[in-house]
């Protein structure tokens, strides 16, 4: 029934006038797809191969790094990474690196990918990929960042029992304490008797670093030269090294602490009951007075032994500053066993109870007298003066 036997026309439908983005590329037909040639081009597919250029990262901070890169032709976004560098890429999908991100894909020749959940202050390498989702694979370049390590100080100042010592500061060793040493001390910046002890204890648990440098049997309390170096060390995972001057100071008080010990035949380190432990700022003040059973050294040591009674009880001494004594890790302590007291470059200065050995007391006498003799000498001369002139 058919009433023409004239052939219809064919009508061939090509990939690249067909008004579809066969390739998914985000370009419709010839001329907008690169991949079309012509116009009844059949396949909108590219054959040109991938160019990734202008790769670079940006580290944003909080665990964030951004990589940007450009490719010759619109093309998928992906991310390998990782913080070793990876000079010639392994096998697909993540060519050696130990993370990759999820592929967007999206083609596009501007690409901006940006990664999480990394280490801050950790340097990472990254390297972008990109495809068509119907070729090989481009590798850019590996790109990363420089990370500036942040300079890590905990504590600053040194703290010492009371003194005036620096609010910061001494709540960071407050919570130092807390957070290191399971201490429960309230952080409120005050250096009181509770934070003293803890740092005791602290010193007395590391006293390898802290007070054999020193040559210090016993803790001190007080924060100074290598206290601070080993809080700041444990904080920052890293080594304080002392200056040349700090060292030197610590190996005088040392040497000081040695020839003491010599001095006395080691008497000083002996345990014995009843010891008195006097306790002074550097300014001669008597901080407090305790009894222990046990005798050690701290930052005045042992001179000589001054034999007394025991109704001694001498409440201070005079502080006589000295190279190698002004420093130390802070405490002043002379021990007072029940026959003898130890005095450390101090002289008596409290009131007697008692009547001390015969030769201290004529030594003390002889002082006495030379002073006498040495200011009524003074004032016959003034007064033979006086008289002379009043006779002019």
């Amino acid at each position: 029934t058919d009433n023409s036997e004239y052939n219809a026309p064919v009508v061939t439908i090509y990939q690249c006038n067909d008004g579809h983005d066969n390739d998914s590329d985000g370009l419709i037909d010839y001329p907008n797809d690169p991949g079309c040639s012509y116009a009844t081009d059949n396949s909108e597919y590219n054959t040109l191969a991938i160019v990734i250029s202008n790769e670079s990262v940006q580290y944003l901070g909080n665990g964030k790094a951004r990589v940007i890169w450009t490719t010759n032709i619109p093309a998928t976004s992906q991310v390998v990474y990782g913080d070793n560098p990876i000079l010639v890429p392994g096998l697909s999908p993540q060519y050696g690196y130990d993370f990759v991100t999820l592929k967007s894909s999206t083609l596009k020749t501007k690409h901006s990918m940006t990664i999480t959940n990394i280490l801050d202050n950790v340097k990472y390498y990254f390297r972008p990929i990109s495809d068509r989702n119907d070729s090989a694979k481009a590798k850019g370049k590996e790109v990363t960042y420089t990370v500036i390590k942040p300079v890590c100080y905990y504590l600053l100042d040194y703290i010492k029992l009371g003194t005036k010592n620096n609010t910061n500061e001494v709540k960071k060793l407050e919570h130092f304490l807390n957070t290191f040493e399971g201490e429960k001390l309230a952080v409120n910046g005050f250096y009181g008797q509770a934070d003293f002890n803890a740092v005791k204890r602290f010193q007395q648990k590391y006293d390898h670093s802290i007070l054999n440098l020193w040559g210090l049997i016993n803790p001190t309390g007080h924060v100074y030269y290598t206290t601070r170096k080993t809080i700041n060390e444990m904080y920052c995972q890293k080594d304080f090294p002392l200056t040349t001057k700090q060292l030197a100071e610590i190996a005088n008080f040392r040497t000081f602490v040695n020839s003491i010990q010599h001095t006395t035949n080691g008497s000083m380190l002996d345990t014995r009951p009843a010891e008195e432990h006097i306790v002074f700022d550097q300014g001669g003040d008597t901080i407090s007075v305790a009894t222990t059973t046990e005798a050690g050294i701290s930052d005045i040591v042992v001179v000589d032994d001054i034999a007394t009674t025991t109704e001694t009880t001498t409440s201070g001494f005079s502080f006589l500053a000295s190279s190698g004594l002004g420093a130390g890790e802070g405490e002043v302590t002379t021990s007072a066993p029940e026959e003898k007291r130890n005095i450390a470059v101090a002289i008596f200065s409290g009131a007697w109870e008692s009547i001390v050995s015969s030769w201290f007391v004529l030594f003390l006498f002889g002082i006495i007298a030379v002073l006498f003799l040495v200011t009524r000498r003074k004032q016959n001369i003034q007064d033979n003066e006086e008289e002379w002139e009043t006779r002019d």
